[in-house]
């Protein structure tokens, strides 16, 4: 100890052993260590296993990857990795080793819906220096599909008759997602509310109003058209459905 050693240096030590009669053996020198006090550059963080999400629908899983991490001297050694609310914190997930994969991915976690998750990453070189923890822009945990609006039999106001045997009309307003966003909906029609048994789950993008036609509509029977929205990670919403409609095809 007490020694004034030089970043970069390597520094040898030898040996040699003395009898009780003052013989001395032949000298044997280590094969060298160099002074590594210097930690590893940081990288990047990446949420995702690809590109950068924003979003994840998982209530148990937060994966992601890394960059750009660097050491001059000894090389980078090894990763750890965790995740926590904030960047940096581990509450979510404790710090885990990863050797020298650039992915990590953590399940069996008990995710919040609304709350962000950062993936925070370390890297050690051979002397165990250890980075300052590089963390991703965050990922929020979206576990709710979208809150149902309401459902209008007809287009510009709410019709009670139609006399059509194979067209309905609906529109629908305030369905909203406050985290991803909605990305599609669907409607469907049946003979009961919520029903799909007239017409099953149909494809409407981000239209709100909707000529749906090609039915098959009984007469003096009542049908309700029913809409759910989609957000962006893929959760299915409750449906909302109109108060109904009933066909009439027989003249006065």
């Amino acid at each position: 100890t007490g020694l004034n050693l030089s970043e970069e240096t390597t520094y040898y030590g030898s040996v040699r052993a003395y009898d009780a009669a003052g013989n001395r053996s032949s000298t044997v020198t280590s094969d060298g260590i160099t002074i590594d006090a210097t930690v590893p550059v940081s990288g990047s963080v990446t949420d995702g296993s690809g590109d950068d999400i924003i979003f994840t629908p998982s209530n148990d899983l937060i994966e992601g990857h890394w960059s750009g991490f660097s050491d001059a001297l000894s090389g980078v050694a090894y990763y750890r990795a965790a995740v926590g609310t904030s960047p940096g914190s581990a509450n979510a997930a404790s710090w885990q080793d990863f050797g020298l994969d650039t992915q990590a991915t953590f399940t069996g976690l008990s995710l919040s819906s609304g709350q962000t998750y950062y993936l925070s990453v370390r890297a050690y070189d051979e002397a165990h220096n250890e980075s300052e923890p590089a963390s991703s822009d965050g990922v929020v945990s979206d576990q709710d599909g979208p809150v149902p609006g309401q459902v209008v039999d007809g287009i510009s106001e709410d019709v009670v008759w139609v006399i059509s045997p194979n067209e309905l009309e609906a529109s629908w307003n305030n369905f909203q997602d406050h985290l991803s966003g909605i990305h599609h909906y669907e409607y469907a029609v049946g003979t009961s509310s919520g029903g799909t048994n007239v017409l099953g789950w149909t494809y409407a993008e981000m239209e709100t109003e909707m000529p749906i036609q090609g039915l098959s509509l009984s007469h003096s029977s009542q049908y309700y058209i029913s809409v759910r929205g989609i957000d962006n990670v893929n959760n299915i919403g409750e449906p909302s459905s109109s108060n109904g409609l009933t066909v009439d095809l027989v003249l006065p």
